[in-house]
């Protein structure tokens, strides 16, 4: 097969994907910097750098026996790309469990990047990983459940999905508790889209209950020991950010890699929820809830009966997310674009809105962020922060920042007394600037990114 046979078959195949344009835009910018080519050498694909070209190359027999369908052959194309996208193939100073488990840690990564594949361009599935993976342990781990109840309720749809994924488990040689506790793993991976340190610890767990011996090898999608591809458009559609006081609306180009800063794992421990602290907000519900409301206290007080109640219901702090408050000022502008791609793929850990500050405070949404869409005024000052998250009564902030932040005065002592719980990043952060910044002086706990 031809490199343009190749080229050729994947702008076919984009069409057969649930975002044919939005992946058309990203595609026309990565393809023409990139170079296709089959190998054979190569087990299955991977995806290298060579000087300023970036190399994809997939291999000879994997090609022929089992990307016929372009569908296949387009998912495994996204599958290298997104395993850079989502900072899989950097190895950060500390993740001592990715070298010493390193089988657990590319099953963990392959979970993640088939999720999110298969989430966005493919919700329907696609043919390859049903054929490549049967139902053992692992290769359960790696495909999306079998089986759906169109018509149930959610509850149903899951119990129905547990019970079939746990009974083919078990028919694979596993024992039922293994199978229950690889579903519990499968559903952390496919459903809830965890922090990738989080999914490696329950795998390695896994593993280690079933008998590293008792496993069967699986074959995993790529290379996962290749070096990682700075500056992939992800999408497009770059232009140079403005300046000046008024608000500015633009995009930065979405790097492919969390570069060396280790951004990842630092944004991951930074929206983590503070176990100190389970605060409860009332959300107003307009139906019948089960507890009583105000107005019904009274009539029961008064000796009437009430047969339905009307009030607020309880949430969880924790079931809101972590309020992430990003720094889009002219100084960020190095590092905006690892920021996104980080918070994108941490989007289940973020509370929505997300916001933007610079010297206000703007909305935004994730998809603004996947689509790299900032809202600046181009300065930059804490105040707005404040103020913001006092007016929202939240319980805990995560502030993103290279600590350049004006003195916020009157409205700092105010934040420090609400007993608001403020979690900071700081990027590329002197430590200088660490003890003067306010952030600091007025933050829980500090991650720093180098």
């Amino acid at each position: 097969m031809t490199d343009a046979t190749l080229e050729s078959r994947i702008w076919r195949a984009i069409e057969l994907s649930a975002d044919p344009s939005g992946l058309a835009v990203a595609l026309h910018t990565f393809l023409p910097a990139c170079s296709l080519s089959v190998r054979a050498d190569v087990p299955t694909a991977r995806i290298r750098r060579s000087g300023d070209r970036i190399d994809l190359e997939f291999g000879q027999a994997f090609l022929r026996e089992h990307l016929s369908d372009d569908r296949d052959l387009l998912f495994v194309l996204l599958h290298e790309v997104y395993h850079h996208v989502l900072g899989h193939l950097i190895l950060r100073p500390g993740d001592e469990l990715s070298k010493q488990c390193p089988q657990a840690a590319n099953l963990a990564a392959d979970m993640l990047v088939n999720r999110t594949v298969i989430d966005r361009y493919f919700p329907g599935g696609v043919p390859l990983l049903s054929r490549l993976y049967g139902n053992g342990l692992p290769a359960c781990l790696l495909k999306p459940p079998d089986t759906f109840v169109k018509g149930a309720g959610k509850r149903n749809r899951e119990q129905s999905q547990r019970g079939a994924f746990i009974d083919s488990v078990a028919a694979a040689g596993c024992s039922h508790e293994i199978a229950r506790q690889a579903w519990g793993v499968h559903r952390m991976g496919w459903q809830r889209q965890p922090p990738y340190e989080q999914l490696l610890d329950h795998v390695v767990k896994l593993l280690d209950s079933a008998g590293a011996l008792r496993v069967v090898p699986v074959l995993l999608l790529g290379d996962h020991d290749g070096p990682p591809v700075d500056g992939l458009p992800w999408p497009c559609d770059a232009t140079e950010p403005g300046a000046g006081g008024a608000l500015d609306e633009s995009r930065v180009q979405s790097r492919a890699s969390m570069g060396d800063l280790g951004l990842a794992q630092a944004l991951r421990r930074a929206l983590e929820k503070d176990p100190a602290r389970r605060l409860v907000q009332m959300v107003p519900m307009t139906g019948v809830v089960c507890s009583p409301g105000r107005s019904d206290l009274a009539f029961l007080a008064a000796g009437h009966t009430v047969s339905i109640f009307h009030g607020s219901r309880p949430v969880s702090e924790e079931a809101l997310g972590a309020h992430v408050y990003l720094d889009v000022s002219g100084s960020m502008d190095d590092v905006l674009p690892c920021l996104f791609n980080g918070l994108n793929a941490l989007r289940d850990l973020v509370a929505t809105p997300l916001h933007q500050f610079s010297t206000e405070v703007v909305d935004s949404s994730m998809d603004d962020l996947a689509r790299g869409v900032k809202r600046t005024t181009g300065g930059t000052h804490l105040r707005p922060v404040l103020e913001h998250a006092l007016a929202q009564r939240y319980g805990q902030i995560v502030v993103i920042s290279d600590g350049i932040v004006g003195d916020p005065g009157s409205v700092g002592d105010r934040f420090a007394q609400s007993g608001i719980s403020l979690h900071v990043v700081l990027t590329g952060a002197s430590s200088i600037r660490r003890r003067m910044s306010p952030l600091v002086s007025l933050a829980r706990t500090v991650t720093s990114l180098g």
